[in-house]
Order: C-alpha cells, then structure tokens, then sequence
C-alpha cells in the first residue's frame, strides 16, 4: 500500500461502516458574508472558466472586476482563488478549488470557501479526469449552498478525453513530482503541510473513486 493510501487509512469508522478521516476542522469561520455577491462572482466566473476550458485558442483573459477586489480583500472565493490569468494557476491551485467543492459538498466548508458545483467539474476536468469520474462525482446526492447555471456542467465536460487513471500527489511544498503533470495519468496535486486541512475531501473523493491511489513525492 502506497504511503498516501496508507494516510488514507487513519480513519475512525462510523456506524454505518464509513469512515471520517482524523483532521483538523475547516479553518475559522468569517464574518457573514454578502452571499448574492459571491453568487453573482461565481455566475460571472463560470463564463471565463468554460471559455478558458472549452474554447482556449480563443480565450482571452476578462477585465479586473471591482467586485472580485472586494472579495479577494475579504478572503472570499471566487476571486481570492481564480484570477484573470488563468493560465497562471498551478495544478495545485485547480487542486485546491477541487477541494473546496468537495468540502461544500460534504457540508465543512467555511463560508469564504463555499464553492458551487461547476466549479468542482471545472477544476478536475483541468487536472485531466475524464467524463466517467467527474460524471460519477457529480451526480452524487450533494447539497451545494450555491448555485450553477443551467446545464454548466455538461457544458464544461464536452469535448473531454477518454477515461484515465487518476492519483493523489502528496508533495513536498508546492513543488511537482519528476514528470507532472502527465496527460495520461492525471491526479490532485496537494502540499503536505495542507493535509489536515484536505483530509474529510479526499476521503470523499477516494471513496468517489476520483482517484485510484495515493502517492507520496519522497523527494
């Protein structure tokens, strides 16, 4: 067993046989926030998001948004995440969005990190899973607090590969393993010292069968 499927591992089991990884909770959280105006970034951002993704020649970056200054001074996602130059996110920042959907899904996300479901599809789509895996994520029973436009979801997975393997890289900083990201073999990138935090969403995603194994960058 592979290090990272060891970590995985350390579960206390519930009742019903299921498991809640040893964490810490989700960090503090914030003031109330103006959930209309992080609805409407995140509406607006769903339109440069599919753009980036399904239409890449033609992508071109969005004008600053005064709302997105407001949010990314208050700590809230979108915009404290996701910027104009999309191209200048790393695969562990897609990891991260990742995460934070499925930290809302499972009702343990604070409230800067609350994060609609097309946004889930759009990070693992990125980071090179296929239409099969996010297809079967998606379509589980999730509560998501905020919304997506009709249909955003099977518009960001048209065009999309063919099945592959996926793995969850644990890495030392938020440096890549020798040879990542590799096209026929994506994964979740995350930063060791984010574990604790990540662990009850990368339960949730092992147990969707979003990756196959764990593995630790021992360099």
């Amino acid at each position: 067993m592979a290090w990272g499927d060891q970590w995985l591992a350390r579960c206390y089991p519930t009742d019903d046989g299921r498991a809640i990884a040893m964490a810490t909770s989700d960090e503090p959280q914030t003031n109330r926030m103006n959930v209309g105006i992080v609805q409407q970034a995140w509406d607006r951002w769903y339109e440069v998001v599919l753009e980036f993704i399904v239409a890449p020649t033609s992508w071109t970056p969005p004008k600053p948004h005064f709302e997105d200054l407001w949010l990314e001074g208050a700590g809230l996602l979108p915009s404290r995440l996701l910027r104009p130059e999309l191209t200048q996110l790393t695969l562990f920042d897609w990891t991260e969005l990742v995460i934070h959907g499925a930290m809302t899904s499972i009702g343990s996300a604070a409230e800067a990190n609350l994060t609609p479901v097309w946004a889930l599809t759009a990070g693992l789509r990125v980071l090179g899973l296929d239409a099969t895996s996010i297809g079967r994520l998606v379509n589980k029973n999730m509560s998501m607090p905020l919304a997506s436009p009709k249909g955003a979801v099977g518009r960001l997975l048209e065009g999309i590969g063919p099945a592959n393997k996926a793995a969850l890289f644990f890495c030392r900083g938020r440096t890549l393993p020798p040879g990542a990201p590799d096209p026929n073999y994506p994964g979740l990138y995350v930063d060791e010292r984010d574990i604790n935090y990540s662990a009850p969403a990368l339960v949730w995603l092992k147990d969707a069968e979003v990756f196959e194994e764990a593995i630790n960058d021992q360099r």
